[in-house]
């Protein structure tokens, strides 16, 4: 949400802070719950959404951080 916000309102935010969120939600779904059908269960709920979190951090016209964690 707020790479979203800072991509899309660049006269509102002027400092965007990302702490490991960039990653693809359908493949963070399979590995951190158990069983196969959990991808799917996720694109049922949130119909088939895409989150933009790497366009949307590139895009912003602000001044960025982002932080990762190396076990992530």
């Amino acid at each position: 949400m707020a790479t979203h916000l800072a991509n899309h309102y660049p006269n509102d935010i002027n400092f965007l802070f990302v702490d490991r969120s960039l990653g693809n939600l359908s493949r963070m779904s399979e590995s951190n719950f158990i069983g196969a059908k959990t991808s799917s269960i996720l694109e049922c709920f949130s119909h088939h959404w895409e989150l933009n979190s790497d366009k949307n951090f590139l895009g912003a016209k602000c001044f960025k951080m982002v932080t990762q964690d190396p076990w992530d």
